[in-house]
């Protein structure tokens, strides 16, 4: 009932349409109880007495009423439309904020297709459910109770000869509420997993192909379809038997209406006219229960969405600004790990220990065997994680004490995997720094050594990419994501395996790039290929979490064995002919 108010809220900035429907919905409404009465006037005053004068009055009569009905049905309708669109927006531009909240640690670890149901299917499922609640719930109150009054008004006894058939609608939201609610999120659920099936099978189309295994995903997606039966299943037999059960009274209330109201008329205590009028009104009084019994399996339905969306919503974001964070006016740019550890669980640590220094105008390489924690090191650095015991600082200051907006203008990333956008080339690089003119852009891309691939394109900067880049090669995507790095232009400059896909061409001309930028700038380099730090000012040397040790190429080569190890195992020293210590 909680989430149920919590909904509400999203009604407040519309008010002034949700009044106006009501106001249409009174007046439609109030049309609607005009035609049993107009049925009664017919039958007993124009076509049994025979007056065909009046009969073209009541027919004239008759199409306006028709017509001012179907004019506000139409604007009801704009009205439940443009109320439940603007709801949709305002829920998905929250979850939206929420998954933005949320950090990487989260959205690392949570299937793409799972999030993507909550604005799809989940939101979807609420779609409706304030026309529903708002103004088809009051309707359906108001129409029973003006029912009532106008039955009771006609003929009190023949009322109470069908009130016994009342409480089968009470019985109803009693029995089926529960159930109803539970079975509709087991739907959600089960969508939620076919969105991640469907997501993983398409991003993993090229490796189905390669390994054959086109069967093995056929099979794997349709068992989650077919998990989906006996849900769907369940969800349809429970509404089924609340809407059966609000029939057999409808049915049962009429028939004995019928037959003691067809009594009356035998013995003229009623006309044929009032009998028929009467017969409707009533069904003005079991339609809204009916109604109400449907609403609430909706809303029982909906309701299950709206659960798991406020699982989504509720949850905190791990990495949070401080109380008063720090803004920093101008970054000088000094990195330092001290005595950092961190794990992804209590059990395991990946880091233990972690201490070095990165200086402005110093080009700092972190090397170390594969799985060694490098890659974890830009992940703390940028806040993506904090560590579990030490603290890293810039310029002096425990990165969670300075705003997370001011840290992230101060140190950008080249990561290994690179995403770029199914946009232009000239909106990727852009993306960098949102401000940027031509000119930077050019130049950026130029530094980054992409402009000559760029105008080998048809459109140029122009040229559309398809999902994640997939038009280009991997060395060419990682030349835009340096490029945007270039153009952003933040004091610290973090290259996780930046050049790991480049031909030694253009790892050189990279490398050229990068030595121009540490000029003025803090460049911290993680790299497997040693070929690409030999320049490095600091080596920082990385084995199962710990630092073994740092320095320059020359003083490691020739007192650390675990980087002569790296050195001569790429290398190959024996078949080139030369000294490791010499390389």
């Amino acid at each position: 009932m909680n989430n149920y108010f919590r909904l509400l809220k999203y009604l407040r900035p519309y008010w002034i349409i949700q009044l106006l429907t009501v106001v249409i919905m009174l007046v439609s409404m109030a049309t609607s109880f005009v035609w049993p009465w107009f049925n009664k006037i017919l039958i007993d005053d124009v076509l049994l007495s025979g007056d065909s004068g009046r009969l073209a009055f009541l027919l004239l009569l008759w199409g306006l009423l028709f017509l001012t009905t179907f004019i506000f049905d139409g604007i009801k309708g704009f009205c439940f439309t443009y109320l439940d669109e603007r709801i949709t927006i305002d829920m998905r531009k929250d979850l939206l904020k929420k998954l933005r909240q949320l950090s990487y640690a989260y959205t690392s670890k949570v299937n793409t297709g799972r999030v993507m149901a909550y604005f799809t299917s989940d939101v979807g499922a609420l779609s409706g459910l304030y026309q529903t609640v708002m103004v088809q719930a009051l309707e359906s109150v108001l129409r029973l109770v003006v029912s009532l009054t106008i039955l009771i008004s006609i003929d009190w006894q023949l009322w109470l000869l069908a009130l016994p058939f009342l409480p089968l609608f009470v019985a109803i939201p009693v029995l089926f509420n529960g159930p109803m609610r539970n079975a509709g999120k087991m739907i959600k659920d089960q969508n939620a997993l076919i969105s991640e099936k469907l997501q993983e099978s398409i991003a993993g189309t090229r490796e189905i192909s390669v390994f054959n295994r086109e069967l093995w995903d056929i099979q794997r997606l349709t068992k989650t379809f077919v998990d989906m039966l006996p849900r769907k299943v369940k969800s349809t037999l429970l509404g089924t038997c609340s809407s059966s059960i609000a029939f057999f009274a409808l049915f049962g209330a009429q028939m004995v209406l019928m037959w003691f109201g067809g009594l009356k008329v035998f013995s003229g205590e009623m006309t044929i006219g009032v009998l028929i009028a009467y017969l409707s009104y009533m069904s003005h009084v079991f339609q809204p229960l009916r109604s109400l019994v449907g609403i609430n399996n909706k809303i029982q339905t909906a309701m299950g969405a709206a659960d798991r969306i406020y699982d989504f919503l509720d949850q905190r974001p791990k990495i949070v600004d401080s109380l008063g964070p720090t803004v920093l006016d101008a970054v000088h740019g000094v990195v330092e790990f001290k005595n950092v550890s961190f794990g992804y669980d209590n059990e395991t640590q990946v880091l233990r220990g972690v201490s070095f220094v990165s200086m402005p105008g110093k080009l700092t390489a972190i090397v170390g065997p594969s799985g060694a924690g490098k890659s974890t090191l830009a992940s703390l650095l940028l806040r993506f994680h904090d560590p579990s015991a030490g603290s890293i600082l810039l310029d002096g200051i425990d990165i969670k004490n300075l705003s997370l907006k001011t840290l992230r203008e101060s140190v950008s990333l080249v990561p290994q995997d690179i995403f770029l956008f199914a946009d232009t080339l000239r909106t990727n690089i852009e993306f960098g720094l949102e401000s940027a003119d031509e000119i930077s852009m050019a130049k950026a891309a130029a530094m980054a050594r992409a402009d000559g691939f760029i105008c080998d394109m048809p459109d140029k900067y122009d040229t559309i990419l398809g999902e994640r880049g997939t038009r280009l090669s991997g060395g060419e995507k990682q030349r835009i994501a340096i490029a945007r790095v270039i153009l952003r232009n933040s004091r610290v400059m973090v290259l996780d395996e930046a050049t790991s896909s480049l031909d030694s061409l253009s790892e050189k001309a990279i490398q050229e790039a990068v030595s121009f930028l540490v000029a003025d700038r803090t460049v911290i380099v993680i790299a497997h290929r040693l070929s690409t730090i030999l320049a490095a000012d600091n080596i920082v040397i990385i084995d199962k979490g710990t630092v073994v040790d740092q320095g320059s190429h020359a003083a490691l080569i020739t007192r650390c064995d675990l980087y002569r190890e790296l050195c001569s195992s790429q290398f190959l020293a024996k078949d080139n002919g030369k000294d490791v210590q010499n390389f």
